[in-house]
């Protein structure tokens, strides 16, 4: 089930040295393989090549380019434009399009950006489509919690731009889109599943989502495969990948994974475990011909799968039911629910505190200063003046 791959010493070290990486891309011709380094704000793009002989495959990677910039800030998604333009979504600073340096040779590079793309505060992965003259660029605003769609032309200006999805959304830590687009699938990091939403030209940031999957703890990087006959998530929080298949033609309802591949050792899960919701693959992509799942994490920074061995494993169950799907989200909405009222009397609470503070405050100055008159010289010389004038009011 694993495909191993090959490459000199030299990109051998620098994937070592990724650190943290978070999202990873086959180009559109499947020669380039961009790897997002959000630790070290590089993106790293492998020259490669597929080989496969039957049921065997091999990888082998021949040249490294070391991408840096003043506008890579924690670089968490990335997609490929065209064979030589890539477009990153930078946590901490702003969606930026690069036109990468040719192939052919290793190298480290500093680039300006060649479009900037400012559509919110926090943007974490992106996904692209081609639309006619236009790309159509899905982007997570991570903890603004909505999905934005951008469009650009072959110049990469930006023609359109808009809050595509919000409704139900947690923090979106994934987002990719079906052939045709028919479907989008956005991994919500805090509500442990992946929403489906159907891209029928009537989506905006009030649509339900038509479909859910669930049983993923931390759901990440997220891959509809050739058709979408399948959907790959990346789980965060678990050494696995999860397998979803749709029910028919449709992937409206609530889905249960049909398998749970395991991607990392026990070793390399537990080292990258620095909380309950890390240590599992990041990033995931399959490859043009849709026989490779490749997955990036912090403690693997790049290993390979057999796609067609993954896929091949007997489907568990069918497709949930409409009326389930309205219970998940009618229990997610009493969840959200619960926890507003529970942030609503906390901040009373501390509203109530703060206010008693205020007024002990208040009277211990007010105390102070009644017994500094008190003590004062002046007083003590009047005292004789404020009896008698007691004695006529009496």
């Amino acid at each position: 089930m694993p495909v191993s791959y090959s490459a000199p010493q030299e990109i051998v070290e620098v994937i070592r040295d990724l650190g943290r990486t978070e999202d990873v891309r086959f180009s559109p011709n499947n020669q380039r393989l961009a790897i997002a380094g959000f630790a070290n704000n590089i993106v790293a793009v492998f020259d490669i090549a597929i080989s496969a002989c039957g049921p065997s495959k091999a990888v082998t990677l021949k040249h490294v380019t070391k991408i840096s910039s003043s506008e890579l800030r924690r670089p968490h998604g990335l997609d490929f434009i065209d064979d030589a333009t890539i477009i990153v979504a930078n946590r901490e600073g702003d969606t930026t399009v690069f036109r990468l340096p040719a192939p052919g040779r290793s190298g480290s590079y500093q680039l300006t950006p060649v479009q900037v793309i400012r559509s919110g505060q926090s943007p974490g992965s992106v996904s692209i489509s081609k639309k006619g003259s236009l790309f159509d660029v899905l982007i997570c605003q991570n903890y603004e919690h909505r999905v934005t769609r951008s469009e650009i032309d072959d110049h990469y200006s930006l023609r359109r731009q808009r809050t595509l999805i919000a409704k139900w959304l947690d923090v979106p830590d994934g987002v990719t889109a079906s052939e045709g687009t028919e479907w989008i699938a956005v991994s919500n990091h805090n509500g442990h599943c992946v929403f489906i939403y159907e891209d029928d030209g009537a989506l905006n940031e009030s649509s339900h989502p038509v479909g859910l999957l669930r049983g993923v703890y931390c759901p990440h990087g997220v891959r509809f495969s050739s058709r979408a006959h399948s959907i790959i998530v990346a789980d965060a929080g678990a050494p696995y990948v999860r397998i979803y298949k749709r029910n028919g033609e449709s992937w409206r309802g609530v889905h249960n994974p049909v398998n749970s591949i395991r991607v990392l050792t026990d070793a390399d899960f537990i080292r990258g475990r620095h909380n309950p919701l890390e240590g599992g693959p990041k990033g995931i992509d399959i490859d043009k011909n849709n026989e490779l799942l490749v997955v990036t994490c912090e403690c693997q920074p790049l290993a390979f799968f057999d796609l067609a061995d993954l896929l091949s494993e007997p489907t568990l169950s069918a497709a949930e039911t409409q009326s389930e799907l309205t219970y998940e989200l009618d229990l997610r909405e009493k969840l959200r629910e619960a926890r507003r009222r529970a942030q609503a009397w906390e901040q009373r609470a501390l509203t109530a505190e703060t206010s008693l503070t205020k007024s002990e405050a208040g009277a211990r100055e007010v105390r102070a200063q009644l017994s500094s008159v008190t003590r004062s010289k002046s007083w003590r010389i009047t005292a004789p003046l404020r009896r008698l004038a007691s004695l006529f009011r009496a």
